[in-house]
Protein backbone atom coordinates (compact mmCIF):
# COMPACT_ATOMS: atom_id res chain seq x y z
CA UNK A 1 0.00 0.00 0.00
CA UNK A 2 2.86 2.36 0.74
CA UNK A 3 4.39 1.45 -2.58
CA UNK A 4 1.18 2.40 -4.39
CA UNK A 5 1.20 5.78 -2.69
CA UNK A 6 4.66 6.46 -4.10
CA UNK A 7 4.00 5.01 -7.55
CA UNK A 8 0.57 6.49 -8.28
CA UNK A 9 0.09 9.48 -5.97
CA UNK A 10 3.60 10.97 -6.08
CA UNK A 11 4.10 10.61 -2.32
CA UNK A 12 7.36 10.40 -0.44
CA UNK A 13 7.28 7.98 2.49
CA UNK A 14 9.62 8.50 5.46
CA UNK A 15 10.16 5.32 7.47
CA UNK A 16 11.78 5.65 10.88
CA UNK A 17 12.40 2.75 13.24
CA UNK A 18 15.08 1.47 15.58
CA UNK A 19 14.60 -2.05 14.17
CA UNK A 20 14.65 -1.60 10.42
CA UNK A 21 13.09 -4.55 8.58
CA UNK A 22 13.68 -5.36 4.91
CA UNK A 23 11.93 -2.76 2.79
CA UNK A 24 13.55 -3.38 -0.58
CA UNK A 25 12.62 -6.04 -3.09
CA UNK A 26 16.29 -6.74 -3.79
CA UNK A 27 16.58 -8.27 -0.30
CA UNK A 28 14.05 -10.97 -1.11
CA UNK A 29 10.93 -9.33 0.33
CA UNK A 30 8.41 -9.88 -2.52
CA UNK A 31 6.13 -7.04 -1.43
CA UNK A 32 9.03 -4.66 -0.88
CA UNK A 33 9.38 -1.10 -2.12
CA UNK A 34 11.17 -0.21 -5.37
CA UNK A 35 13.32 2.78 -4.50
CA UNK A 36 14.45 2.85 -0.89
CA UNK A 37 17.41 4.89 0.25
CA UNK A 38 18.89 5.82 3.59
CA UNK A 39 18.05 9.39 4.60
CA UNK A 40 21.24 9.56 6.70
CA UNK A 41 24.42 9.15 4.60
CA UNK A 42 26.63 6.19 5.47
CA UNK A 43 29.55 8.61 5.80
CA UNK A 44 28.05 9.87 9.07
CA UNK A 45 28.68 6.41 10.63
CA UNK A 46 25.69 6.88 12.90
CA UNK A 47 25.48 3.21 13.92
CA UNK A 48 29.03 3.37 15.22
CA UNK A 49 28.77 6.83 16.79
CA UNK A 50 25.46 6.12 18.52
CA UNK A 51 26.50 2.89 20.22
CA UNK A 52 25.28 2.94 23.80
CA UNK A 53 25.44 -0.68 24.95
CA UNK A 54 27.41 -3.88 25.01
CA UNK A 55 25.25 -7.00 24.71
CA UNK A 56 26.10 -10.22 26.54
CA UNK A 57 24.45 -13.25 24.95
CA UNK A 58 23.95 -16.64 26.65
CA UNK A 59 26.42 -19.29 25.54
CA UNK A 60 24.97 -22.25 23.67
CA UNK A 61 26.00 -24.53 26.54
CA UNK A 62 24.75 -22.27 29.33
CA UNK A 63 21.76 -23.76 31.19
CA UNK A 64 18.59 -21.69 31.37
CA UNK A 65 17.89 -19.64 34.49
CA UNK A 66 14.96 -20.06 36.83
CA UNK A 67 13.48 -16.96 38.47
CA UNK A 68 15.58 -17.23 41.66
CA UNK A 69 18.67 -17.33 39.42
CA UNK A 70 17.47 -14.25 37.52
CA UNK A 71 16.89 -12.49 40.85
CA UNK A 72 20.42 -13.43 41.94
CA UNK A 73 21.86 -11.83 38.80
CA UNK A 74 20.05 -8.49 39.05
CA UNK A 75 22.37 -6.22 41.07
CA UNK A 76 21.16 -4.30 44.11
CA UNK A 77 23.86 -1.63 44.02
CA UNK A 78 22.69 -0.02 40.78
CA UNK A 79 19.41 0.72 39.02
CA UNK A 80 18.35 -2.18 36.82
CA UNK A 81 15.59 -3.05 34.36
CA UNK A 82 14.49 -6.60 33.61
CA UNK A 83 12.19 -7.16 30.63
CA UNK A 84 10.35 -10.47 30.29
CA UNK A 85 8.00 -11.91 27.70
CA UNK A 86 4.74 -12.47 29.60
CA UNK A 87 2.70 -10.99 32.42
CA UNK A 88 2.97 -14.23 34.35
CA UNK A 89 6.77 -14.09 34.13
CA UNK A 90 6.76 -10.47 35.34
CA UNK A 91 4.62 -11.40 38.34
CA UNK A 92 6.80 -14.41 39.20
CA UNK A 93 10.04 -12.43 39.08
CA UNK A 94 8.48 -9.49 40.94
CA UNK A 95 7.29 -11.81 43.74
CA UNK A 96 10.74 -13.45 43.93
CA UNK A 97 12.46 -10.07 44.34
CA UNK A 98 9.78 -8.82 46.73
CA UNK A 99 10.30 -11.87 48.97
CA UNK A 100 13.97 -10.91 49.19
CA UNK A 101 13.12 -7.41 50.39
CA UNK A 102 14.51 -5.71 47.27
CA UNK A 103 14.54 -1.92 47.79
CA UNK A 104 12.98 0.31 45.13
CA UNK A 105 11.21 -2.61 43.42
CA UNK A 106 8.49 -1.72 40.90
CA UNK A 107 6.39 -3.63 38.37
CA UNK A 108 4.96 -2.66 34.99
CA UNK A 109 2.47 -4.48 32.77
CA UNK A 110 -0.88 -3.97 31.08
CA UNK A 111 -2.54 -5.52 34.14
CA UNK A 112 -2.22 -1.93 35.35
CA UNK A 113 -4.42 0.82 33.95
CA UNK A 114 -2.77 3.64 31.94
CA UNK A 115 -2.94 6.15 34.81
CA UNK A 116 -1.26 3.64 37.13
CA UNK A 117 1.48 2.90 34.59
CA UNK A 118 2.20 6.60 34.12
CA UNK A 119 2.46 7.01 37.89
CA UNK A 120 4.95 4.14 38.10
CA UNK A 121 7.05 5.53 35.24
CA UNK A 122 7.13 8.97 36.86
CA UNK A 123 8.37 7.35 40.07
CA UNK A 124 11.00 5.35 38.15
CA UNK A 125 12.30 8.49 36.43
CA UNK A 126 12.42 10.33 39.76
CA UNK A 127 14.42 7.51 41.34
CA UNK A 128 16.83 7.37 38.42
CA UNK A 129 17.32 11.14 38.51
CA UNK A 130 18.31 11.21 42.20
CA UNK A 131 20.16 7.84 42.13
CA UNK A 132 17.76 6.08 44.51
CA UNK A 133 17.42 2.27 44.46
CA UNK A 134 15.30 1.19 41.51
CA UNK A 135 14.65 -2.27 40.08
CA UNK A 136 11.94 -2.33 37.43
CA UNK A 137 10.40 -5.63 36.31
CA UNK A 138 8.42 -5.11 33.12
CA UNK A 139 6.79 -6.84 30.22
CA UNK A 140 7.74 -5.72 26.72
CA UNK A 141 5.43 -2.71 26.92
CA UNK A 142 8.48 -0.79 28.23
CA UNK A 143 10.01 -1.25 24.77
CA UNK A 144 7.32 0.78 22.99
CA UNK A 145 9.06 4.16 23.08
CA UNK A 146 9.12 4.63 26.85
CA UNK A 147 11.80 7.16 27.78
CA UNK A 148 13.75 5.66 30.69
CA UNK A 149 17.52 5.32 31.05
CA UNK A 150 19.01 2.40 33.01
CA UNK A 151 22.71 1.53 33.29
CA UNK A 152 21.95 -2.20 33.00
CA UNK A 153 19.13 -4.08 31.32
CA UNK A 154 18.34 -7.78 31.56
CA UNK A 155 16.27 -9.20 28.69
CA UNK A 156 14.66 -12.61 28.55
CA UNK A 157 15.48 -14.24 25.22
CA UNK A 158 13.19 -12.72 22.60
CA UNK A 159 13.04 -11.84 18.92
CA UNK A 160 16.00 -9.72 17.86
CA UNK A 161 13.86 -6.61 17.32
CA UNK A 162 12.62 -6.84 20.93
CA UNK A 163 16.18 -7.11 22.23
CA UNK A 164 17.13 -4.02 20.23
CA UNK A 165 14.18 -2.13 21.72
CA UNK A 166 15.08 -3.23 25.25
CA UNK A 167 18.64 -2.02 24.64
CA UNK A 168 17.12 1.37 23.83
CA UNK A 169 16.26 1.73 27.55
CA UNK A 170 19.93 1.26 28.50
CA UNK A 171 22.42 4.15 28.62
CA UNK A 172 19.85 6.01 26.54
CA UNK A 173 21.55 9.40 26.99
CA UNK A 174 25.06 8.02 26.46
CA UNK A 175 26.23 9.33 29.84
CA UNK A 176 28.06 6.06 30.60
CA UNK A 177 30.24 6.14 27.48
CA UNK A 178 33.92 6.82 28.09
CA UNK A 179 36.00 9.60 26.52
CA UNK A 180 36.71 7.45 23.47
CA UNK A 181 33.01 6.84 22.94
CA UNK A 182 33.05 3.21 24.01
CA UNK A 183 29.58 2.14 25.17
CA UNK A 184 29.10 1.82 28.92
CA UNK A 185 25.58 0.37 29.07
CA UNK A 186 25.17 -3.37 29.69
CA UNK A 187 22.45 -5.55 28.17
CA UNK A 188 22.35 -9.14 29.40
CA UNK A 189 20.22 -11.63 27.46
CA UNK A 190 19.21 -14.81 29.30
CA UNK A 191 17.27 -18.01 28.67
CA UNK A 192 14.67 -19.17 31.19
CA UNK A 193 13.44 -22.56 32.35
CA UNK A 194 10.23 -23.60 30.59
CA UNK A 195 8.46 -22.06 27.63
CA UNK A 196 7.75 -18.59 28.99
CA UNK A 197 6.89 -16.90 25.70
CA UNK A 198 3.67 -15.57 24.18
CA UNK A 199 1.56 -17.90 22.09
CA UNK A 200 2.20 -15.85 18.98
CA UNK A 201 3.69 -17.65 15.97
CA UNK A 202 5.81 -14.72 14.75
CA UNK A 203 7.14 -13.94 18.23
CA UNK A 204 8.10 -17.57 18.74
CA UNK A 205 9.63 -17.75 15.28
CA UNK A 206 11.79 -14.74 16.15
CA UNK A 207 13.00 -16.46 19.33
CA UNK A 208 13.78 -19.65 17.41
CA UNK A 209 15.84 -17.75 14.83
CA UNK A 210 17.89 -16.04 17.56
CA UNK A 211 18.36 -19.43 19.23
CA UNK A 212 19.53 -20.97 15.96
CA UNK A 213 22.13 -18.23 15.54
CA UNK A 214 23.37 -18.62 19.12
CA UNK A 215 23.62 -22.39 18.89
CA UNK A 216 25.58 -22.00 15.66
CA UNK A 217 28.08 -19.91 17.60
CA UNK A 218 27.03 -16.59 16.11
CA UNK A 219 26.04 -13.62 18.28
CA UNK A 220 24.08 -10.95 16.40
CA UNK A 221 25.40 -7.40 16.54
CA UNK A 222 22.39 -5.17 17.24
CA UNK A 223 24.39 -2.18 15.97
CA UNK A 224 25.03 -3.76 12.58
CA UNK A 225 22.30 -3.16 9.94
CA UNK A 226 23.48 -6.21 8.00
CA UNK A 227 22.77 -8.48 10.99
CA UNK A 228 19.27 -7.05 11.34
CA UNK A 229 18.66 -7.52 7.63
CA UNK A 230 19.82 -11.14 7.84
CA UNK A 231 17.53 -11.74 10.83
CA UNK A 232 14.46 -10.31 9.09
CA UNK A 233 15.20 -12.28 5.93
CA UNK A 234 15.19 -15.48 8.00
CA UNK A 235 12.05 -14.38 9.84
CA UNK A 236 10.05 -13.62 6.70
CA UNK A 237 10.96 -17.01 5.26
CA UNK A 238 9.80 -18.83 8.40
CA UNK A 239 6.07 -18.19 7.97
CA UNK A 240 3.26 -17.05 5.73
CA UNK A 241 3.34 -13.26 5.40
CA UNK A 242 -0.21 -13.02 4.06
CA UNK A 243 -2.03 -15.97 5.61
CA UNK A 244 -5.34 -14.10 5.54
CA UNK A 245 -5.00 -13.17 1.85
CA UNK A 246 -5.23 -9.44 2.51
CA UNK A 247 -3.53 -8.59 -0.79
CA UNK A 248 -5.99 -10.68 -2.79
CA UNK A 249 -9.00 -9.18 -1.01
CA UNK A 250 -7.74 -5.64 -1.62
CA UNK A 251 -8.26 -6.28 -5.33
CA UNK A 252 -11.71 -7.88 -5.34
CA UNK A 253 -13.47 -7.66 -1.93
CA UNK A 254 -11.99 -4.67 -0.17
CA UNK A 255 -14.79 -4.33 2.42
CA UNK A 256 -14.07 -7.86 3.66
CA UNK A 257 -10.75 -6.65 4.98
CA UNK A 258 -12.37 -4.55 7.67
CA UNK A 259 -16.03 -5.64 7.77
CA UNK A 260 -15.74 -9.40 7.56
CA UNK A 261 -16.92 -12.07 5.15
CA UNK A 262 -20.40 -11.55 3.66
CA UNK A 263 -23.11 -13.31 5.64
CA UNK A 264 -20.72 -14.23 8.44
CA UNK A 265 -20.89 -12.80 11.98
CA UNK A 266 -17.17 -12.19 12.17
CA UNK A 267 -14.86 -9.21 12.14
CA UNK A 268 -12.64 -8.20 9.26
CA UNK A 269 -9.58 -10.10 8.12
CA UNK A 270 -7.17 -7.29 8.99
CA UNK A 271 -6.82 -6.74 12.71
CA UNK A 272 -3.78 -5.25 14.43
CA UNK A 273 -4.66 -7.02 17.70
CA UNK A 274 -5.89 -10.52 16.97
CA UNK A 275 -7.21 -11.42 20.41
CA UNK A 276 -10.70 -10.27 21.41
CA UNK A 277 -10.50 -8.04 24.45
CA UNK A 278 -12.92 -5.93 26.47
CA UNK A 279 -11.80 -2.87 28.45
CA UNK A 280 -13.00 -2.79 32.05
CA UNK A 281 -12.82 0.12 34.47
CA UNK A 282 -10.83 -0.83 37.57
CA UNK A 283 -12.65 0.53 40.60
CA UNK A 284 -10.54 -0.68 43.50
CA UNK A 285 -7.28 1.10 42.73
CA UNK A 286 -6.84 2.74 46.12
CA UNK A 287 -4.85 5.64 44.72
CA UNK A 288 -7.82 6.96 42.70
CA UNK A 289 -10.78 4.96 44.03
CA UNK A 290 -12.95 7.95 45.00
CA UNK A 291 -12.21 9.74 41.73
CA UNK A 292 -13.10 6.65 39.66
CA UNK A 293 -16.36 6.14 41.56
CA UNK A 294 -17.24 9.79 41.00
CA UNK A 295 -16.60 9.50 37.26
CA UNK A 296 -18.73 6.33 37.05
CA UNK A 297 -21.55 8.04 38.93
CA UNK A 298 -21.45 10.94 36.45
CA UNK A 299 -21.27 8.51 33.55
CA UNK A 300 -24.36 6.60 34.71
CA UNK A 301 -26.25 9.87 34.85
CA UNK A 302 -24.94 11.14 31.50
CA UNK A 303 -22.87 8.66 29.44
CA UNK A 304 -21.00 11.17 27.28
CA UNK A 305 -17.99 10.53 25.05
CA UNK A 306 -15.94 12.96 27.15
CA UNK A 307 -16.56 10.98 30.33
CA UNK A 308 -15.82 7.74 28.54
CA UNK A 309 -12.43 9.12 27.48
CA UNK A 310 -11.69 10.13 31.09
CA UNK A 311 -12.63 6.64 32.28
CA UNK A 312 -10.29 5.06 29.71
CA UNK A 313 -7.32 6.10 31.88
CA UNK A 314 -8.56 3.62 34.46
CA UNK A 315 -9.27 0.68 32.19
CA UNK A 316 -7.54 -2.67 31.77
CA UNK A 317 -8.24 -4.93 28.78
CA UNK A 318 -9.53 -8.40 29.66
CA UNK A 319 -9.52 -11.17 27.10
CA UNK A 320 -12.60 -13.26 26.37
CA UNK A 321 -11.63 -16.21 28.57
CA UNK A 322 -10.94 -13.83 31.45
CA UNK A 323 -14.37 -12.25 31.04
CA UNK A 324 -16.00 -15.69 31.04
CA UNK A 325 -14.15 -16.82 34.16
CA UNK A 326 -14.86 -13.69 36.19
CA UNK A 327 -18.33 -12.55 35.10
CA UNK A 328 -19.45 -12.23 38.74
CA UNK A 329 -16.81 -9.53 39.27
CA UNK A 330 -18.02 -7.37 36.39
CA UNK A 331 -20.78 -4.77 36.47
CA UNK A 332 -22.25 -3.52 33.22
CA UNK A 333 -22.52 0.24 33.04
CA UNK A 334 -24.39 2.29 30.37
CA UNK A 335 -23.41 2.03 26.69
CA UNK A 336 -21.45 -1.21 27.04
CA UNK A 337 -18.93 -0.05 29.65
CA UNK A 338 -17.93 -2.61 32.27
CA UNK A 339 -16.48 -1.97 35.71
CA UNK A 340 -14.21 -4.47 37.46
CA UNK A 341 -15.24 -5.08 41.07
CA UNK A 342 -12.50 -7.62 41.72
CA UNK A 343 -9.14 -7.09 43.36
CA UNK A 344 -6.62 -4.55 42.11
CA UNK A 345 -3.15 -4.49 43.61
CA UNK A 346 -1.35 -1.17 44.11
CA UNK A 347 1.91 -2.76 42.92
CA UNK A 348 0.89 -5.13 40.11
CA UNK A 349 -2.59 -4.05 39.04
CA UNK A 350 -5.62 -6.19 38.25
CA UNK A 351 -5.44 -9.57 39.96
CA UNK A 352 -6.48 -12.51 37.83
CA UNK A 353 -5.14 -16.00 38.35
CA UNK A 354 -4.05 -17.18 34.92
CA UNK A 355 -4.01 -20.76 33.72
CA UNK A 356 -2.05 -19.98 30.56
CA UNK A 357 1.37 -18.60 29.61
CA UNK A 358 -0.27 -16.77 26.72
CA UNK A 359 -0.05 -13.40 28.45
CA UNK A 360 1.99 -10.94 26.50
CA UNK A 361 2.38 -7.39 27.78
Amino acid sequence: MLGQLTEHLNCTIVLCTATQPMWERRTGFAEGLHTVRQAAPASLELFRRLRRTQVTWPAASEPPWDWPRVADKIPEDTAALCVVNTKRAALQLFEELKARGRMGLVHLSTNMCPAHRLKILDEVRRRLLVSQPCTLVSTQLIEAGVDVDFPIVFRQLAPLEAIVQAAGRCNREGQLNDAAGNPGGRVIVFRTVGDASPNDPWYRAGIQIVEQLLRAGYTPDIHNPADLEDYFRRLYRSGELDAKRIQELRGRMFATIWRGDPGQANLGRYRIVEEDTTPVVVVKWKERHDHIEKLLKEYRRSPTRSLRRRLSQFQVNLRDFEIEQSSELLMEEPVGVFSWRGAYDDATGLIFRYASEDLVV
